[in-house]
């Protein structure tokens, strides 16, 4: 059986939540965006890198001026890669409350 080891970076979906309105003043509730339940793991690969499209789109849910269509956790940790808050890599939000 082929299987390949993969090291992530844990987060807290609160700690990412509270961190998020640190820095951009946005008041989210990321379980709720991605309808994700109670006592569950999300990976997300984190490049560094998001298309004119996810920049525009994430830029104006910032603002205030958009609300979130899908992918919101992972358009959050790329911007924040991309300001330089984070490094690319593996990340796992940990649900629990």
């Amino acid at each position: 059986m082929k299987t390949k080891e993969v090291t992530y970076t844990v987060i807290w979906y609160v700690d990412l939540q509270n961190f998020v309105k640190e820095t951009y003043g946005l008041d989210t509730n990321i379980p709720y965006a991605e309808e994700w339940r109670n006592d569950t793991h999300h990976p997300v690969t984190v490049t560094g890198t998001l298309n004119t499209y996810d920049i525009t789109h994430i830029d104006n849910i910032i603002k205030g001026r958009d609300t979130p269509e899908y992918s919101l956790c992972r358009l959050l940790l790329e911007r924040l890669s991309i300001d330089g808050h984070i490094k690319p890599g593996e990340y796992l939000i940990k649900v629990e409350w």
